[in-house]
């Protein structure tokens, strides 16, 4: 069981919540600062 941790930690750190619709998205390849937009209400926001 432990040795799955780092496998889930990896995929869910790529995932984040938009702070209008709550919507949790995948953002591969942005870091913390960057800015993204919510796909699914078109709110930008910063990854934090």
């Amino acid at each position: 069981m432990l040795y799955y941790c780092p496998i889930l930690l990896s995929i869910f750190s790529h995932y984040r919540r938009c702070p209008r619709c709550k919507r949790a998205q995948h953002f591969k390849g942005k870091k913390k600062g960057d800015t993204v937009h919510c796909k699914k209400c078109g709110h930008e926001f910063v990854l934090r």
